[in-house]
């Protein structure tokens, strides 16, 4: 059997020393290190902004100016505000003679979802100027705002439903909307277009979200 030769200074049965010297790490190296370990904590900060930035952006949205401007002076049909429209008050035209009781209803309305308002009519009365009016006074940082429909007019109200007269679209007219999240001021003048009698009035009031 051949005995393998022991170095000068070494015990049987210890561990041999190499001659090689250790291999030192190049700074480049921890640079890399260090640089990768920046960016994943900067991916971690970047997904975490993205992930809050959802909530944050409908938080913004739902505060009342922006509110007010996205909705104010719109259509409560086009913005389908009107789909879960609610209804605040009614007034009813209490004149009598007409093919319809009551001859005109006036309703103020909401949207919950939207929280705004807007008047609705509904008159019968042909040859008639609806003049109605809807207003936001300025209150909590929201500036005022009023809405009115002074060239609204009544032709050919009446069509036949299953030979029974009812108030067609050309009798249903709305104001613009407005951002309401609690009260609005409402009022409503009707007249004969011809010779400007008046024939009906809600007078300037406040009616409020119940």
């Amino acid at each position: 059997m051949t005995k393998r030769k022991l170095r000068s200074g070494s015990q049987p049965g210890q561990p041999q020393k190499s001659d090689k010297p250790p291999e030192k790490q190049h700074p480049w190296a921890a640079r890399v290190g260090l640089i990768g370990g920046i960016i994943a904590a900067l991916g971690g900060a970047i997904a975490l902004i993205a992930g809050a930035a959802g909530p944050v952006s409908a938080w913004w949205a739902s505060l009342p100016p922006q509110m007010a401007a996205k909705y104010d002076k719109t259509s409560p049909l086009t913005t389908k505000c009107v789909e879960d429209n609610e209804e605040w008050k009614t007034f009813r035209n209490p004149q009598t003679g007409s093919e319809i009781s009551p001859a005109t209803t006036m309703r103020v309305n909401g949207s919950a979802s939207c929280k705004t308002a807007w008047v609705y009519v509904a008159n019968s009365i042909d040859g008639t100027r609806v003049d109605k009016t809807i207003e936001r006074v300025e209150s909590n940082g929201l500036s005022g705002v009023q809405r009115s429909t002074p060239d609204d007019l009544t032709i050919n109200p009446l069509i036949d439903v299953e030979g029974k007269k009812a108030i067609g679209d050309n009798g249903k007219s709305y104001t613009d909307q407005v951002y309401a999240p609690g009260c609005v001021w409402v009022s409503l003048t009707l007249s004969n277009v011809q010779t400007g009698e008046v024939l009906w009035n809600v007078p300037r009031q406040e009616v409020c979200r119940q």
